[in-house]
């Protein structure tokens, strides 16, 4: 039931806010709770949740119940979340993807995979191609969100 919660596509954020931060509480006070969210995939519910939501406070408290579920640090967090939407976005682009030409993508080219190429040079490579495949498109898109929200995130904190 907690994974069902937590999977509503609430559109009131601080109701969404308080579903997590009951769970939270949940699970700090009873172990076997923690490992029934762990074995329902609430994990993989709660990554979701935390790419698609807009909530400072929202993502803080999703990473702390990562956390205690698991016992991770936050850089593991932060790329579990990135692994889970390319998964999904990889799933939605792969019906767009299979027709298309993959040899012009920069992205999927292995020639066009230059040494001298680093992450920024790269990502504005991808960006300005017209060849690149949906999938590099989506992968760009989840990383700028990303580093957008990383910045925001880290700009409300000073």
């Amino acid at each position: 039931q907690m994974v069902q919660l937590l999977s509503l596509n609430l559109p009131d954020a601080q109701l969404q806010l308080q579903v997590l931060l009951t769970i939270v509480h949940l699970t700090e006070m009873h172990r076997e709770i923690q490992q029934q969210l762990v074995s329902a995939g609430g994990l993989s519910v709660i990554l979701h949740s935390m790419a698609h939501s807009q909530s400072a406070e929202y993502n803080k408290a999703a990473t702390y119940l990562l956390k205690t579920c698991v016992h991770l640090d936050e850089m593991s967090v932060c790329s579990l979340l990135i692994k889970e939407e390319i998964m999904s976005r990889t799933a939605a682009a792969a019906d767009n993807t299979k027709n298309s030409d993959h040899s012009k993508c920069p992205g999927c080219s292995p020639q066009l995979q230059h040494p001298l190429l680093d992450s920024h040079t790269y990502n504005r490579v991808v960006h300005s191609s017209p060849h690149t495949c949906p999938l590099h498109v989506a992968i760009l898109e989840l990383e700028t969100g990303f580093v957008r929200r990383k910045k925001a995130t880290r700009d409300s904190d000073k």
